[in-house]
């Protein structure tokens, strides 16, 4: 019945002297919809409360599940009755509540520390899964690649800061200004591209980087301030090879999918519709950020609850997590609850890889047959984890600025990710990679066009 009774003996005592420090019994599980072996601790007994030896007993126990092969160590709070040290072990795998895993093994009518009812072949238990295997994170941002023109947007004539400052009569001498002088970077130093610097820079936590964007609709959106702007502002056209040639530059987008391959397909559309209808067309992602950010909080909610989806739980009863008005303008847009069903599908899955719960995709090509295998990786949940206090103290410096958007700020940056399109340089963008100043009035449309003669000299 693959089970497996353990102690743990007292070095300061004679061997076999007993009682031992611990003991316990143990059973072999598996988690077929991730297809892994588990090992799970059915019941443990302890000399005494101390929590730092029952930690100890526990990392004892990974190794051991590590030897055999099994991908996790699974620690129910009833298998383990020691509740301080359950919560000690949730905190340090940044758990609040243990989540639920399908799991299988089970005997009918035999005591199961994870399952209230051991006769049902699949069941769904509330444990704590420790990876016996260290993961192999890969935080390296994905570089740009040539072909496709870059832009950026400005519209204050006047600006001063320790990296940058002008004084400008009006829009062209503004041209001017940036094709003499280029853009200079929040920070000194290079830019390292990783998706925490990329994040952190999200967040407006000054790196050492410019921000440039492929559409040139998100730049006018900054170059007029949301539009606001009466007379408008300047976009300005990179040449991407000739900035390419000077360094590195990094796509954030491009970043996002190789942490979640799936996440661009259909999810990327609903997504820019939820923007249009919510943000009145202005690109602003103050209202739909709002809106991602409570089915992101829901979403990771159902998860930790039973796992997500229909099968151990209700559906999302969107009358409760949206408001009327909410709902009344996504409808006016033939935006149904099938599509908000989408959005926290995919926010299930975001949170069943960074819970450890959904480990590889499987995809199935129609037109061939072929299938392949890849691992689901937990970087960017771990990058964002990594500077989630440098982001709140941020947001809270920020929180009465116009450049706080709430929606994105503590929580996953994939809105801003989507609607920006953004491109990181590896340092500052000279003057020579400029090709053209776009003076836009304030709605973004174009007025002017003035050529860079530098660029052509380049």
């Amino acid at each position: 019945m693959d089970y497996r009774f353990f102690t743990v003996e007292d070095a300061t005592k004679a061997p076999r002297q007993w009682p031992p420090c611990a003991y316990g019994l143990l059973k072999h599980y598996r988690d077929t919809f991730n297809d892994r072996d588990l090992l799970g601790l059915e019941a443990a007994w302890f000399v005494d409360t101390d929590s730092a030896l029952h930690l100890d007993v526990i990392e004892a126990l990974s190794k051991m599940a590590q030897d055999l092969n099994m991908d996790a160590l699974c620690i129910s709070e009833k298998g383990l009755g020691q509740p301080a040290t359950f919560r000690q072990l949730l905190s340090r795998h940044g758990l609040q509540v243990a989540p639920s895993i399908l799991m299988q093994g089970a005997q009918p009518g035999l005591y199961c520390a994870f399952s209230d009812s051991p006769d049902t072949r699949l069941f769904s238990a509330y444990c704590i899964p420790i990876r016996t295997k260290p993961e192999q994170l890969d935080f390296e941002g994905k570089l740009a690649v040539g072909g496709i023109p870059l832009y950026r947007g400005e519209g204050r004539r006047r600006y001063q800061s320790r990296r940058a400052n002008w004084d400008c009569s009006d829009f062209s001498e503004l041209a001017r200004h940036f094709f003499g002088h280029g853009f200079h970077s929040r920070a000194g130093g290079n830019f390292v591209g990783t998706v925490q610097a990329q994040i952190l820079h999200q967040g407006y936590v000054d790196q050492p980087t410019v921000s440039l964007s492929e559409s040139a609709d998100v730049c006018a959106y900054y170059a007029t301030d949301k539009h606001r702007r009466e007379e408008g502002g300047v976009i300005f056209k990179i040449d991407t090879t000739a900035l390419l040639q000077r360094g590195p530059v990094y796509d954030s987008l491009a970043t996002l999918k190789q942490s979640f391959p799936w996440l661009l397909g259909e999810f990327y559309d609903v997504i820019v519709k939820v923007m249009r209808a919510l943000d009145s067309g202005r690109n602003n992602v103050r209202a739909s950020g709002a809106l991602l950010e409570r089915c992101h909080l829901e979403s990771r909610r159902r998860v930790e609850s039973f796992g997500g989806g229909q099968t151990f739980g209700p559906a999302v009863d969107w009358s409760k997590v949206l408001s009327p008005t909410a709902l009344e303008k996504l409808a006016e847009r033939g935006i149904s609850t099938v599509e908000l069903d989408t959005i926290n599908g995919e926010f299930e899955a975001f949170w069943l890889i960074a819970l450890g719960k959904m480990t590889g995709m499987d995809t199935i090509h129609a037109d061939t047959g072929l299938s392949e295998s890849a691992d689901l990786s937990r970087a960017y949940f771990v990058a964002f984890d990594q500077v989630r206090l440098k982001l709140k103290e941020a947001w809270r410096l920020n929180q009465f600025s116009k450049h706080n958007h709430p929606g994105w700020d503590l929580s996953p940056y994939v809105t801003k990710t989507i609607r920006d399109k953004e491109f990181f340089c590896g340092g500052d963008v000279s003057g020579e990679c400029i090709l053209e100043a776009i003076v836009v009035d304030q709605i973004g449309r174009q007025k002017a066009v003035i050529a860079n003669p530098r660029a052509r000299e380049a």
